[in-house]
């Protein structure tokens, strides 16, 4: 995503960041990013659960968490899926 991020803006693409997250560390992570994306906090997990979009990590004492995924939206319908699924644990 990094190398790409300045192509996303080009063509009008808006790119938030989701985790099931609380708002405060959100917004750490937006300032350490230096405000590269916008995030949005979903502290008790219930967008997650409702887009199917979660995974437990409790093996790695993480719980339940927004697995990485991509979701393309042209004009309100979504278009394409990026999803990698499960709880593996990737770089």
């Amino acid at each position: 995503y990094s190398e790409h991020r300045a192509g996303f803006g080009s063509k009008g693409f808006t790119v938030p960041g989701l985790a099931k997250n609380k708002p405060f560390v959100m917004k750490e992570f937006a300032e350490e990013l230096k405000g590269s994306i916008g995030y949005i906090a979903d502290a008790d997990g219930s967008f997650t659960k409702a887009l199917e979009a979660g995974a437990d990590f409790s093996e790695a004492a993480l719980g339940y968490r927004t697995r990485r995924f991509s979701v393309v939206v042209e004009n309100g319908t979504v278009t394409q899926v990026n999803d990698e699924q499960g709880g593996k644990l990737t770089e």
